[in-house]
């Protein structure tokens, strides 16, 4: 089945809506962050590894264990360790920088310091780059068919977009695949860069051939 769009990043009170049965819910699902905020100000509850939640009036947190019976009776039976950390915002999580935050506690920064550079690379040099902050990139990876590159990439603040994909090397094709990298269409590449429109959430995933 394929995906066509990613919701883990809406606001509590975007998710919890419509009848009695929703509000009585005691957990919500979110990767890597949930936020609870009006216009002008907000509060963000990150963390690197725990997808289950719950808010009411002014309580965010987030659940550590699980300890259902079925299907495995020692689910979460180990020592844990985790990150979290709280992130004040001003204005909406859309306003804010709150998807880039929660990015920098789940992946680091890792570098390496070097006396000399005898590369071919430029100083300053993205591998993929994207023109708009509401569409990043989340995979990078070789593709299922061992010669091409895959580059997946989400709309995280729920509108549409229209963004140009800046790539850092010679390419000789551009393809929309679906998710299990199977061809959708051929996209038009000038000068190592193709157009795409993002509808809110949505996922497109690129196949990358070097020349």
């Amino acid at each position: 089945m394929e995906r066509k769009q990613a919701s883990a990043h809406l606001t509590y009170a975007q998710r919890v809506n419509n009848t009695n049965w929703e509000l009585r819910q005691f957990e919500i699902f979110a990767h890597k962050w949930i936020d609870k905020s009006q216009p002008d100000y907000g509060v963000a509850l990150l963390n690197d590894c725990k997808y289950g939640h719950y808010v009411k009036g002014n309580i965010l947190d987030i659940n550590l264990l699980r300890s259902p019976s079925w299907p495995d009776p020692t689910a979460d039976r180990a020592e844990h360790e985790f990150t979290y950390a709280l992130y004040p915002h001003p204005g909406n999580h859309i306003e804010s920088p709150v998807t880039r935050v929660d990015y920098e506690l789940n992946v680091p920064l890792k570098y390496l310091v070097t006396d000399s550079h005898h590369g071919k690379l430029k100083a300053n040099w993205s591998f993929v780059k994207s023109s708009v902050k509401n569409v990043i990139v989340d995979v990078l990876k070789q593709g299922e068919d061992g010669k091409n590159i895959v580059v997946r990439m989400y709309e995280t603040d729920g509108k549409n977009a229209k963004v140009t994909i800046k790539l850092g090397i010679d390419i000789q094709s551009v393809l929309l695949t679906k998710m299990m990298e199977k061809t959708i269409e051929s996209i038009a590449v000038s000068n190592d860069e193709n157009r795409l429109n993002y509808r809110p959430f949505e996922i497109h995933t690129i196949k990358i051939k070097k020349t």
